[in-house]
């Protein structure tokens, strides 16, 4: 894991980078140094020949080439973060520390302003606190932990940071950010890492009310630890409880949760968090998004379902009694925390479902992980091997999503077996099989329909049976074409003919094809009657 620092100019990043290199065994970095390497030129020189925008863009394009490195600290320069390009880059680089201290201690360590050139105008005391006003706001937007470094000494910066990158004595957990026009999130991973909500969260919302979301089981289990870690950073907590299963995504709850916000007297700048499945992030996601118009939502996924798949994205909504998600909203979490020790007290069964979306993203994206997957003992995986695979699947939906947030193209490859499993939900009430499951068959059945077009190679759809039959021959469904061509009919993602995403080769995105009602209905005869 990359390790960036950034701050003000005489904040310290370069002797504190160093340090912390050496401790850590990484390489280190120094944006600045790798400019001034690359052109020949001091950084003052290139500014006084080019200007301070042409130097901005040279950062941009040295970040971008630092994205192949994978265990280094990096020094940035004080101003990396005005650019809003330079900002997402270091949201996806690695860790960022945000190395503080008011201007008045920062010019006392300095000893040569003139290679500092963008101090060398004016007094350097209120050009700093010029910096400081305009900068601050984007080092806590990009930063996961910010260290004050007042009456500090390099090597003791450095400890901090090294005693912040541990929870109980575990590392840091992995980050992705997901990359968006306007509202982009970071994705946290590890153990225990849902503890850490409070203290991430108290950087980046102003309100100090969180109402959570949950259902009484997983709350039980886990409910209380985690509402401590919240109170113990000074937020006021107050819980909801939603029913088990899908009939939790309804008008009627979501109704209640608005009268328990306001009773709770939760406001515009306060939190709801999702603690729980799918479910609950659908419904506390369209929730977040309609009341007051929008408040801060996060997310703590605890199936590995919900993990791999609803968490991620911004896709939520409610179900009616024609169909499921057909009223909802793209309302993005500020943040989404993959902790993975919610998956110890999980039922086989909801490991399956989980493991469907899971196999679903490498047959898209990763032909080597659909095969590898394919070969797997599950019962032989250690959890460091889990969260390799939810962060490799989560990798895969976080790119799709940050090129097409809206579905308006892209995104629809993320379907592939949801035309057909959603409807197999549907003919079954949305009830006695978990969606996942349900994913699984329309997997199966969907790539069967990709060969019998001749889309998919036969070799490829034996591939596909033969793992959706390994793992799922304990679903024995009845299944009525006619009940599954009823709600096929009514899928949101439909135009003229119904719409499905028809696999050419595993391990590449599949292609949106509309299939005339009559063939299907005969298709559908063929093969469930």
């Amino acid at each position: 894991m990359n390790i960036i620092l950034v701050g003000l100019p005489g904040a310290g990043k370069t002797h504190t980078g160093r340090i912390l290199a050496r401790k850590l065994k990484k390489e280190f970095v120094d944006l600045d140094r790798e400019i001034e390497k690359e052109t020949g030129l001091t950084i003052k020189e290139i500014f006084a020949r080019y200007g301070e925008r042409y130097f901005r863009r040279l950062e941009v394009k040295k970040l971008q080439e630092l994205f192949k490195l994978q265990n280094a600290v990096i020094a940035t320069g004080g101003g990396t973060v005005e650019r809003m390009d330079a900002r997402k880059k270091l949201k996806n680089l690695g860790l960022v520390v945000y190395l503080k201290a008011s201007p008045e201690v920062i010019i006392r360590r300095f000893i040569d302003l003139e290679s500092r050139p963008i101090l060398n105008h004016g007094d350097p005391l209120e050009k700093l606190w010029e910096l400081y006003r305009r900068r601050d706001k984007f080092y806590r937007e990009v930063s996961d932990i910010a260290i004050n470094t007042e009456g500090k000494g390099s090597s003791e910066v450095a400890d901090a940071i090294l005693k912040t990158l541990t929870i109980d004595g575990l590392r840091f957990p992995r980050k992705l950010y997901i990359n968006l026009a306007e509202n982009g999130y970071p994705v946290y991973f590890g153990e225990k890492v849902a503890l850490k909500a409070g203290e991430f969260l108290k950087e980046k919302v102003s309100g100090k009310k969180i109402l959570i979301v949950s259902q009484e089981n997983i709350f039980g289990l886990y409910g209380k630890t985690l509402e401590e870690s919240l109170t113990k950073e000074g937020f006021k907590t107050d819980v909801f409880f939603l029913p088990q299963g899908e009939v939790a995504k309804s008008m009627e709850y979501i109704l209640q949760l608005y009268d328990k916000a306001i009773e709770f007297g939760l406001r515009r700048h306060d939190t709801v968090m999702a603690f729980g499945g799918g479910v609950v992030g659908d419904a506390t996601g369209f929730f977040a998004a309609t009341y007051l118009r929008g408040i801060n939502f996060v997310q703590i996924p605890t199936t590995l379902l919900s993990m791999v798949d609803s968490s991620v994205g911004g896709k939520v909504g409610i179900n009616l009694p024609q169909g499921k998600n057909l009223v909802g909203a793209f309302y993005q979490p500020k943040m989404v925390f993959i902790d993975t020790i919610y998956l110890k007290s999980l039922p086989r069964r909801e490991v399956l479902a989980g493991l469907a979306e899971v196999y679903k993203a490498f047959l898209i994206a990763e032909e080597s992980l659909a095969e590898w997957l394919s070969g797997v003992n599950l019962n032989k995986l250690r959890p460091r091997d889990w969260q390799r695979i939810i962060k490799a699947a989560v990798k895969i939906k976080a790119k799709v999503v940050s090129l097409d947030e809206r579905e308006e193209g892209l995104r629809a490859v993320l379907n592939l077996g949801h035309t057909i499993g959603h409807a197999i939900e549907g003919v079954h009430g949305f009830s006695g099989i978990l969606h996942g499951e349900a994913v699984a068959l329309g997997i199966l059945w969907e790539a069967k329909l990709s060969k019998d077009l001749g889309y998919l190679r036969e070799d490829e759809w034996e591939k596909i049976r033969e793992f959706i039959e390994k793992n799922y021959a304990y679903l024995k469904l009845s299944l009525n074409p006619d009940g599954l061509l009823v709600f096929m009919d009514k899928d949101k993602k439909n135009r003229e003919d119904i719409a499905f995403m028809l696999l050419k080769k595993i391990g590449e995105y599949p292609e949106n094809v509309e299939i005339k009602r009559e063939w299907l209905s005969n298709w559908l005869t063929l093969n469930f009657s």
